[in-house]
């Protein structure tokens, strides 16, 4: 019940917006229907993803894009709510499990053929720059394109938590006018954790950014963005640096492990843990797509308490040996 909240509150301690939480018991006509956590949608406002409106005299900015699946039922990708990558999941030119890249804001009903025409550009020449001999350069790279930081950071919080759909799908990014491209804010980190039993998801180990090598098969696969970055000395360095940098504090084992401790004494006092699993009897049985199948409340907080200790561990060693 806690995996979203618990990567917020971290996302939003390292100052990158994510969604703001409440866990909460639901009861409709004098019926309890259990635990839940409250969200808030991911949307343009000052106090969300803090972008200006878009606006006629200049389209540079706010944009809000994501990479995900199509949506609607049995719907494909097409060029009134998306578009692709000119680029495979190897960093290849052509069309072969390209990304496609969804309008967020301003909306598929909202944006106009002008401003599709500049942000497809925009991730266009950010591509050809990443994919091109001179990636690193400072005159020419991909570095005129991207703000690092926010892009190191979502790739730290995806790390740090396994998420299996990570990079790949529930990937929002936004620009501002005059500004550059920003990852974030993070979304849908239910399966992360240790929470699944494919694609290598359940252990401790592994790297999400390197998905497309454990589950080439997959209909979503990770843009050749993460894979080439990690040829950058510059991206290495950065991540090195903010990865030791938050270790000494925000995200030490000891303070991830207090978050958890406070999120299960909220809903254990409560009775919010008990309650709603006396109402859905999933303790104990397989619930698609889980690894770990606890017995107990208990079970499952010392699984997650073990499994990212193990993560954490793991992480420290990988990326110091960058």
């Amino acid at each position: 019940m806690i995996r979203n909240v618990l990567i917020y509150d971290l996302s939003n301690a390292i100052g990158q917006y994510a969604t703001r939480t409440s866990l909460y018991e639901l009861e409709i006509n004098e019926s309890f229907l259990g635990t839940y956590v409250l969200m808030e949608k991911i949307k343009r406002d000052k106090n969300r993803v803090a972008i200006s409106k878009n606006k006629e005299e200049d389209i540079s900015g706010g944009y809000i894009l994501k990479i995900d699946k199509p949506t609607g039922d049995g719907e494909w990708y097409d060029e009134s709510f998306s578009f692709s990558s000119k680029y495979t999941p190897s960093g290849i030119l052509g069309q072969n499990k390209n990304t496609f890249f969804l309008y967020e804001y301003p909306d598929a009903d909202d944006i106009d053929n002008d401003q599709k025409e500049y942000i497809q550009n925009y991730i266009h020449d950010f591509e050809n720059a990443l994919a091109s001999e001179e990636f690193n350069s400072e005159e020419t790279g991909y570095k005129n394109y991207i703000d690092l930081e926010s892009f190191i950071d979502f790739f730290i919080l995806n790390e740090i938590s396994k998420n299996p759909d990570g990079l790949r799908l529930s990937t929002f990014m936004h620009k501002d006018k005059g500004e550059k491209l920003k990852m974030g804010p993070i979304w849908d980190f239910n399966l992360a954790f240790g929470n699944v039993n494919y694609c290598t998801g359940s252990s401790p180990e592994g790297w999400i950014y390197r998905f497309n090598e454990v589950c080439p098969d997959d209909t979503w696969l990770v843009p050749y963005w993460w894979s080439r970055f990690m040829e950058d000395p510059a991206f290495v360095s950065g991540l090195k640096e903010r990865w030791n940098n938050l270790r000494e504090n925000l995200f030490s084992t000891s303070e991830i492990l207090q978050r958890i401790n406070l999120l299960e004494e909220n809903l254990k006092i409560s009775n919010a843990a008990k309650n709603n699993f006396s109402k859905w009897s999933v303790l104990g049985e397989y619930v698609w797509p889980n690894d770990y199948i606890g017995n107990s409340f208990d079970d499952e907080i010392n699984y997650l308490k073990d499994w990212t200790v193990n993560r954490l561990e793991w992480l420290d060693k990988e990326i110091n040996g960058l």
